[in-house]
């Protein structure tokens, strides 16, 4: 009697996907208070009052940097970590969750100081900057959690299908090769399971949506095959073995990723920008303000 162990070869040809790791383009989150204090009043002819007021800002703003300077080059080395050993994230999840606390209350800090008149912009600057900093650091929590945990589930699956094809080959018939199908059906469907338990970061949210839609595509096929062949349907087993071929090498969960990778790296490129807006605008200040 005729098998399923030839309607697999495809199937277990097709590559599995690599947990997709996200390493930070820059080395650290941009600093919010990266602005040099050189705009201070000349006394040749007495400040001007608007000098002073925008030099008393930036120095203002400049104690709140200096005060929350240990917290700052802990956030720093973390991330420069991050960077370096993605592998090591999950047991960082902690540290991660304490910067974006301390990145918070360097934000709240900030938006406490009203700025003068001249300085607006400036400050407006370094508030979005803050913002965007506790962003990428709730990014970069929950990427600690999330990729780890994604990774464990993609090895059950991996594992899920070697098994399979381990089965499927030694089994002498249909229904033994359904009962293959029916114990990889179950795997698949946990891993879903367990999939739609995590909490991906805001940019893998669609890519964590298409790889449990493609789970759950998967444990039922595969738990259609199982069916079929117990009843010895060879014809419409052979037909779900394609589909479930299609279901495995589809690569919209790949596309997903690969997008949020791209959207998280774009925001990071957006604070270097930022940055750069911010010490424009601070030499702006330092040609423009009268002394």
């Amino acid at each position: 009697m005729p098998t399923a162990v030839s309607l697999l070869s495809s199937f277990f040809t097709k590559r599995l996907r690599a947990a997709l790791w996200i390493v930070a383009g820059v080395a650290a989150i941009a600093l919010v208070v990266a602005v040099a204090l050189s705009l201070r009043p000349h006394h040749t002819a007495g400040p001007s009052v608007r000098r002073t007021l925008v030099s008393a800002y930036i120095t203002r703003v400049g104690r709140i940097q200096v005060g929350m300077s240990a917290q700052v080059r802990a956030i720093d080395k973390e991330y420069k970590a991050f960077a370096h050993d993605p592998g090591r994230a999950a047991s960082h999840v902690g540290q991660y969750e304490r910067a974006e606390r301390t990145l918070a209350v360097l934000r709240e800090r900030l938006g406490q100081v009203q700025p003068p008149p001249d300085a607006r912009k400036l400050h407006s600057l370094l508030l979005r900057l803050a913002d965007d900093n506790v962003l990428a650091a709730q990014a970069v929590a929950a990427i600690a959690g999330y990729i780890p945990a994604l990774t464990v589930e993609q090895a059950h699956l991996r594992s899920a299908i070697l098994a399979l094809q381990k089965n499927v080959a030694s089994a002498k018939t249909a229904k033994t090769q359904a009962i293959a199908f029916t114990a990889y059906a179950g795997e698949t469907s946990a891993a879903a399971e367990s999939v739609a338990q995590l909490k991906p970061p805001s940019f893998f949210v669609a890519a964590r949506n298409a790889e449990l839609a493609q789970l759950r595509r998967l444990a039922s096929l595969a738990s259609e095959i199982a069916a079929a062949l117990d009843q010895k349907h060879l014809k419409v087993a052979q037909k779900l073995l394609g589909d479930l071929g299609r279901a495995e090498a589809d690569t919209s969960v790949v596309k997903a990723q690969r997008a949020g990778a791209l959207a998280y790296n774009a925001r990071l490129h957006a604070m270097k920008s930022l940055t750069t807006q911010i010490e424009t605008e601070r030499r702006r200040l330092e040609k423009r303000v009268p002394a």
